[in-house]
């Protein structure tokens, strides 16, 4: 249903023109490599629902700080029926409605998408508590699993 990945910029590339093999995948600590800053982590958010593309290379952004963004954004959810952020470097806006309890609209500067909610807050936890477990940075990992606890979402 969802394939989500978060992957680095690669510090070599002089131009960015917005293609995934610009980028390095998160699987493990190896893409460590190409963070020259932690203040200022380059890279992207990969979404597919059902192999269609929702954020991929061409939204490339400071990543660390759009994981957040997204993870505030879930925690508001719960006590809002909408929340919106733009991405943290560029002028992109993401905007999420609750709908029911059951589905999140889920809209990137045009585009929109109608999402299962729990399946896609599920997910996107696991791939930021994996992302961050990479950082190791702890504080973040304990918001992420107080999140999950609170929704009664099963992370790994």
């Amino acid at each position: 249903m969802f394939e989500i990945n978060t992957y680095i910029l690669k510090k070599e590339i002089k131009k960015i023109n917005g293609e995934k093999n610009q980028f390095c995948l998160c699987k493990d600590n190896g893409c460590l490599k190409y963070i020259t800053d932690y203040q200022y982590i380059n890279g992207m958010i990969e979404i597919r629902y059902y192999g269609e593309e929702i954020l991929g290379a061409a939204q490339w952004d400071l990543v660390d700080q759009l994981w957040w963004y997204f993870i505030d954004a879930f925690i508001s959810l719960k006590e809002q029926d909408c929340v919106e952020f733009y991405f943290p470097d560029q002028p992109l806006k993401v905007k999420m409605t609750d709908k029911n309890g059951k589905f999140i609209i889920l809209e990137v500067g045009s585009k929109r998408y109608c999402l299962p909610k729990i399946p896609f807050i599920q997910v996107m936890l696991e791939e930021a508590k994996h992302f961050f477990t990479i950082l190791d940075y702890r504080e973040r990992l304990e918001k992420i699993d107080t999140l999950a606890e609170d929704m009664i979402i099963n992370i790994k």
